[in-house]
């Protein structure tokens, strides 16, 4: 009978071979739009100083910011939001981010319900402060306030939680959380209530409230009463960025196409000069290219002393094979040290590896530049790489290059 292998040893086994294309793990995801948060964030450099500007505005100085987003599908919008929620959901930032796609109902208050559901109960507990909330906005401010409070009663909590979720609840039930709104009944009481709740946030000491909505292009206009539903939906949005107070980043994401419907909204479009909005265009640098794959492949890069010693082995460097602080001590001059280290980061294969430069432009000439097809592509690529990795002489892989074939399909060749 042939012998089993433990799931611990294949687990070892896996990493022993990512390691050999000097990764940790495959830092590309299989789904271009994974469930789980993104943890990087490589494209669009200029559109992220304008993000972190922002960002930086709304935490120093309180003030508000708003931003639009225009892209075709597969250019990476949703990844944008995904990718701020993590960071901003994150203690350092002392944020909390809430993010939705937008409703097919068009209501305010199914937007409302998902915005707060897409925050977990244990994160919205972290970042309030019972003491600080009162006087809080607006005509639901005292069951608002009421209800976050009872969130900290072990027996109230799930019930509170319930009823700031827009969960329909009975009187006998609001009566036992000290509130009288039932916030699922209507649009103009979920704005009341997120102004509300936002309110609670701010005087708890949050610096930054994230508010990403997603697929804006849901709302059509193609018959009268669709073009009514949008309409209100939007002069409640931009009810929204006038009413809140402060500390609040709010960002929208739509297709291109329906910037054409989006110029015909004027009270919302005033809310958004030019320099508020952002188009997303495929990459179509191939140095950018090289630093989208470069900024996914440094995520999940092995052990630094690790990767360098792989590095030397393709370059015959015996001495690079220490680290600095090994080199300072065996009494290697300091310009000897300069030396190695330029070396090292002069080193593009190194960089890219399991890429070569070669194979790069031939993934760039077929992905288009679409972030979405870019990360789909290297992820069977890197798996590619990793099913014909050997440990006897793992430069092989390392050097690795891609051709194409007639079709579609990207096929390495082991050179």
């Amino acid at each position: 009978m042939p012998t089993k292998i433990r799931l611990e040893e294949k687990k070892e086994i896996e990493q022993i071979r990512y390691e050999l294309v000097g990764l940790k793990k495959n830092p590309f995801h299989p789904d271009p739009d994974p469930p789980d948060l993104p943890t990087v964030f490589a494209e669009y450099r200029k559109v992220w100083d304008k993000i972190s500007s922002k960002i930086s505005l709304v935490r120093t100085k309180g003030y508000n910011q708003n931003l639009i987003l225009f892209a075709n599908y597969g250019r990476g919008k949703s990844h944008i939001i995904k990718f701020l929620r993590s960071q901003l959901n994150s203690s350092e930032m002392q944020g909390i981010a809430f993010i939705s796609n937008l409703p097919q109902s068009l209501s305010f208050s199914d937007l409302y319900k998902r915005l707060i559901t897409s925050v977990e109960k244990n994160v919205l507990m972290e970042r309030i402060k019972p003491d600080k909330i009162e006087n809080l906005h607006g005509q639901i401010g005292k069951d608002m306030e009421s209800a976050l409070k009872c969130l900290f009663d072990p027996n109230k909590s799930g019930l509170a939680w319930q009823w700031l979720q827009g969960v329909s609840t009975y009187a006998d039930e609001r009566l036992g959380i000290s509130v009288k709104s039932k916030i699922e009944r209507g649009d103009e009481l979920c704005l009341t209530a997120l102004l509300a709740l936002f309110d609670a946030l701010i005087k708890s000491n949050i610096k930054i409230i994230f508010v990403g909505i997603d697929e804006l292009e849901t709302a059509k206009t193609r018959t009268t009463g669709e073009s009514r539903d949008t309409e209100r939906l939007l002069e409640l949005i931009r009810r929204f960025i006038d009413e809140v107070q402060s500390n609040v980043f709010l960002l929208l994401a739509a297709t291109e196409e329906w910037q054409k419907v989006w110029n015909r909204f004027g009270p919302l479009v005033s809310r958004f000069p030019s320099y508020d909005i952002e188009t997303l265009e495929p990459i179509s640098d191939i140095e950018e290219y090289k630093l989208f794959i470069l900024e996914y492949l440094e995520s999940e890069r092995v052990d630094d002393v690790k990767v360098w010693k792989e590095t030397c082995e393709m370059n015959k460097d015996q001495k690079s094979q220490i680290t600095k602080e090994q080199l300072l001590k065996s009494g290697v001059s300091d310009i000897e040290i300069d030396e190695l280290y330029s070396k090292r980061e002069s080193l593009e294969e190194y960089l890219l590896f399991p890429f070569t430069d070669d194979g790069i432009v031939q993934l760039f000439k077929i992905t288009g530049g679409l972030p979405r097809n870019v990360v789909k592509s290297c992820h069977f690529l890197i798996e590619k790489s990793v099913e014909q990795a050997s440990d006897v002489n793992p430069v092989n892989v390392i050097n690795a290059k891609f051709v194409l074939t007639s079709g579609p399909e990207i096929k390495p060749l082991l050179l």
